[in-house]
């Protein structure tokens, strides 16, 4: 029996329903017409004789070699349970679960050299928790801390050799605190303070050589005299603009 679910608009592919028009549990399975290899199987619950089906069981789809690309539990029409990718490779490329249709617990990625590439906390759909990133050497390049999908806490990143890159603190999502930066090669690159996400105090910025770059004093993010900004510096085409660390917290 073929039967084409309106929820899962497979172009191409031909769904074969496996079961008798009684039988409420549903397995479609879908091909590649030119190839006859199987794509994708999918668990639907069917309502009486309604086309109109929800997915409820195991949904699991396949790379073109083959091997399974991905698999994941469904319950009423939205992702609960485990969910796991897989690289054409067969290696695994990305694992968690959903509670009620969101994010929950541990989510892993990998790199397809089978290195981990990163490592974040769900509770219900929000970041909750630790934060990591890592290269696909093994370096980690980046830790920090969400609450309530807003960073919060102490946040650390890495230059891809190890060398420390940023480190600073977040409340709530704005930076807060002093925050410092290094070069590649170890030199500190700058330093400055914020006061609930804005700019206040003393701003230095320095070359790797240790000589000073640019400098200045800011109150709720405003500058409260001259910015001094050498002219060979990259500061100086729009001092006010440059003049801040730049935050890279969204990888998810």
């Amino acid at each position: 029996m073929t039967t084409t679910i309106r929820l899962l608009p497979l172009a191409g592919l031909a769904l074969l329903a496996a079961c008798s028009a009684p039988t409420r549990n549903v397995t479609i399975r879908s091909y590649d017409p030119q190839t006859d290899l199987l794509v994708s199987e999918v668990e639907v619950l069917r309502v009486g004789d309604d086309l109109d089906q929800v997915l409820d069981g195991e949904v699991m789809t396949w790379h073109p070699n083959g091997r399974l690309k991905s698999r994941e539990a469904w319950q009423a029409g939205q992702p609960h349970g485990d969910f796991a990718a897989y690289f054409a490779s067969g290696a695994p490329a990305q694992q968690g679960s959903y509670l009620r249709g969101k994010q929950h617990g541990i989510w892993t990625r990998w790199h397809d050299t089978g290195a981990k590439a990163s490592e974040t906390q769900w509770a219900a759909g929000r970041l909750q928790g630790e934060f990591k990133v890592w290269t696909n050497d093994g370096h980690q390049t980046l830790m920090g801390e969400y609450r309530r999908d807003a960073p919060n806490g102490w946040w650390i990143s890495w230059w891809p050799t190890g060398t420390k890159r940023l480190d600073g603190r977040f409340i709530r999502g704005a930076p807060h605190g002093r925050w410092t930066a290094w070069h590649p090669d170890g030199s500190k690159a700058a330093e400055g303070a914020y006061l609930n996400g804005k700019r206040n105090g003393l701003w230095i910025f320095w070359r790797e050589d240790g000589s000073t770059m640019a400098k200045g004093s800011f109150r709720d993010d405003r500058p409260t005299g001259h910015l001094q900004v050498a002219s060979d510096s990259e500061l100086a085409r729009d001092p006010d603009q440059l003049f801040r660390f730049h935050f890279d917290v969204q990888e998810r």
